[in-house]
């Protein structure tokens, strides 16, 4: 299965996206990223938004049709 793994612009050295996002990201394989292209969503099977990526990225994963994955730890 092919995993996208989407952060905030803003949060790719931060604790949280570093954690749940690159370090998780490389233990399984996925494609980690904090500005996703098109392509990144074509080429997913299943997207994961980790934190408040979902208000930047979730329409674009939704367009793609792929199975989104919220992670909804701390996000308010």
């Amino acid at each position: 299965m092919k995993v996208l793994i989407v952060g905030q612009s803003n949060a790719f050295g931060l604790g949280s996206f570093q954690m749940r996002g690159v370090q998780v990201g490389a233990v399984l394989g996925a494609r980690v990223t904090t500005a996703p292209v098109a392509a990144d969503f074509v080429w997913a099977d299943v997207v994961i938004l980790v934190k408040r990526a979902i208000l930047q990225y979730g329409r674009d994963a939704a367009r793609a049709r792929k199975p989104i994955v919220r992670d909804a730890l701390d996000f308010w």
